[in-house]
């Protein structure tokens, strides 16, 4: 474990650091691979890794606090960006496995 550093880092390098511990977070890390990708990437102490990982922690949850709609209208909107990719490369299958999906969202099938 590295020793504590004694300088104080800048808000944006918290920032910056609370952002990398939301994505590992997110890539399905534990905390054990976190606070162990921290202290090495940062050079800082376990402790500090912690204070970072609660701040994403956080985030994490008050990203996840969206209504039933909000939800519905991001993932339509994925959709359709997907639909649109896959049809201009000319996947087809996928461009209408986008639009079953979408039409199972809003419950024109089941």
């Amino acid at each position: 474990m590295p020793k504590a550093n004694s300088k104080k880092s800048s808000p944006e390098t918290i920032n910056r650091r609370v952002n990398d511990c939301y994505t590992l977070l997110c890539q399905g890390l534990s905390t054990f691979e976190i606070l162990l990708e921290g202290s090495e990437r940062w050079g800082v102490c376990h402790r500090q890794v912690e204070t970072y990982l609660a701040r994403a922690r956080k985030q994490l949850q008050k990203d996840c606090e969206i209504t039933r709609q909000e939800f519905l209208a991001e993932a339509m909107g994925r959709l359709r960006t997907q639909e649109k990719a896959a049809a201009r490369r000319g996947q087809h299958q996928v461009a209408v496995n986008s639009i079953r999906l979408q039409s199972e969202l809003i419950g024109l099938t089941g």
